[in-house]
C-alpha cells in the first residue's frame, strides 16, 4: 500500500527514492535527508512523535481514495536523478575547484625567489 520510513537519519534518503521510483508512496521521518529526497512526493512527520506517525498511516489505510490519488501523483510526477548526472555533478565539482585560480597569500609571495 506504502512504505513508512521512521529512520532518525539516513546519509542521502535513499530508502525515500527507491520506494518513489517504484510509484509507491512514502511516509517517512521529516529528519536528516529524506525531505530533501522525497521532496512533495512523500508525506512526512517527526521521528520521535509515535502518535502523529500512528495517525498518519491510519488515515491513510481509512482512506483508500486518498491514498490511490496519492500513489497516482508519485507515478504521473516522480523522476528519479540518473547515477549518471549525479557521477557527472561530482566530477564538475571537482574540476571546478582544482581548475581555480590559487589564492596569493603573504606567505606566498615572501617565499618566491626575486
Amino acid at each position: 500500500m506504502f512504505t513508512v520510513y521512521p529512520s532518525h537519519y539516513e546519509g542521502w534518503g535513499l530508502p525515500v527514492v527507491e520506494r518513489l521510483a517504484f510509484g509507491t508512496p512514502c511516509l517517512a521521518a521529516d529528519a536528516s535527508s529524506m525531505p530533501e529526497a522525497g521532496g512533495d512526493l512523500a508525506r512526512y512527520f517527526r521521528p520521535d512523535d509515535v502518535g502523529g506517525a500512528t495517525r498518519q498511516i491510519r488515515a491513510l489505510i481509512d482512506n483508500p481514495q486518498e491514498l490511490a490519488a496519492w500513489r497516482d501523483a508519485v507515478r504521473a510526477r516522480f523522476r528519479p536523478l540518473p547515477w549518471r548526472r549525479t557521477a557527472e555533478a561530482i566530477l564538475a565539482a571537482i574540476d571546478s575547484a582544482t581548475s581555480a585560480p590559487a589564492i596569493s597569500t603573504p606567505l606566498d609571495d615572501a617565499a618566491r625567489p626575486v
